[in-house]
């Protein structure tokens, strides 16, 4: 396995030296340099999630802990230990603890939960925020005394989601939430997830 010197995004975000100027004031050069970052990395979480669903691969648990950064803050999507090779999973009965803040409404149905490439992109829309609060864990706010499948799905299916903070470009915010549709055939694929990032990050430092 490939070394990756940045360890876990993650832990990246997490380590307050790497965005102490957008913390500071986020109108400073070098806010604006440090939120870029962000934008890029995320770009390539995108990039590398279309990878794998044109492999027909549903990776299940994707998070910012199972992102690995390189030496030139490359993004590698690792640890498949849920991953299945296929365009669509049901899971019956789950043997492992799953990852419920990262976790779509259709697959958190108890006994017949249902995974597909659009599972992954609501995950990937909670990489993002993720990226944007620095590495706070998701619905921390809204459940403090821990997550259960029966009161997020409720809270989901409510249409309540988590808040991207201001410092997240609009248009990636829009996107975002675009990945959170409750119906998952009318989410974004991770293909036009990369277009319209494609179409946006031009303008992005605009929009910082």
């Amino acid at each position: 396995m490939e070394y990756c010197e940045n360890g876990s995004l993650l832990s990246y975000l997490q380590n307050p030296s790497n965005y102490c100027n957008v913390k500071a004031n986020r109108e400073n050069p070098e806010a604006v340099n440090e939120l870029q970052v962000l934008v890029d990395l995320v770009v390539q979480v995108a990039e590398g999630m279309k990878y794998l669903a044109s492999r027909d691969i549903i990776h299940r648990d994707l998070a910012a802990r199972n992102i690995l950064l390189d030496s030139n803050l490359v993004a590698k999507i690792s640890d498949f230990g849920l991953a299945r090779a296929s365009s669509q999973y049901v899971l019956q009965r789950p043997k492992v603890k799953l990852p419920l803040g990262w976790m779509a409404p259709e697959t958190l149905v108890p006994m017949e939960g249902r995974y597909s490439d659009r599972s992954d992109v609501w995950s990937f829309g909670v990489v993002v925020w993720e990226c944007f609060t620095f590495g706070q864990p998701p619905y921390s706010q809204q459940f403090p005394q821990g997550l259960n499948h029966e009161h997020l799905h409720q809270f989901l299916l409510d249409d309540n989601r988590l808040q991207l903070p201001a410092i997240c470009p609009q248009w990636l915010s829009s996107l975002v939430l675009d990945c959170w549709i409750t119906v998952a055939l009318n989410r974004p694929s991770f293909s036009q997830i990369v277009s319209r990032m494609d179409a946006s990050v031009g303008t992005a430092n605009n929009d910082l």
